[in-house]
């Protein structure tokens, strides 16, 4: 399967299965260039920015993360991953967008079994709308240095030598009866 099912995704670009499977990369990789993963647990593809030149224990490697707007549908290219038809509004129109989650969280509900209301944010709600960080009492700040994904990969063989993979597993509630 390269393409996922018009229930799962609003666009064919979103529905597109693109990039490795995160266990290995292109060989000879070069400072700036991007590197496509597809994340299976979340149901798409991800393009990894370059973000430095690093190490791990000696081995030179380059060092990727995600966007800071991978979870944003103010984003052309993640109005795809919306699910218009059936998003609730938990915020107003100026934190969410009709159709779409606010800025950080992804719904992920139409690509699992029984479409339960789970969203997928990275920890802390980092990199979400401050309306989103602010909804939670007691949570502490989202912080780069503790909820960042990355990945450090080897350049010349496309090994990854040393990743960080954190995502915040939510569940949506509504107001009704059972």
């Amino acid at each position: 399967m390269t393409v996922f099912p018009e229930e799962v995704w609003d666009s064919m670009d979103a529905r597109e299965i693109r990039g490795t499977d995160g266990q290995l990369f292109p060989p000879l990789l070069q400072e700036g260039r991007q590197i496509e993963v597809f994340a299976g647990p979340i149901c798409r593809t991800v393009t990894m920015q370059f973000r430095e030149r690093s190490d791990f224990r000696d081995i030179a490697a380059f060092r990727y993360g995600f966007p800071s707007d991978i979870y944003d549908p103010n984003v052309p290219e993640n109005r795809g991953y919306c699910n218009k038809k059936n998003t609730p509004a938990y915020f107003n129109t100026t934190v969410q967008i009709p159709g779409c989650l606010p800025k950080g969280l992804l719904d992920i509900s139409r690509c699992l079994p029984g479409s339960p209301r789970v969203y997928i944010s990275q920890p802390h709600f980092f990199n979400a709308h401050r309306a989103v960080i602010s909804s939670v009492d007691g949570m502490r700040a989202p912080s780069k240095k503790d909820d960042d994904t990355f990945v450090k990969v080897e350049p010349t063989s496309g090994v990854p030598i040393h990743a960080n993979k954190l995502t915040q597993i939510n569940i949506g509630m509504t107001k009704g009866e059972l």
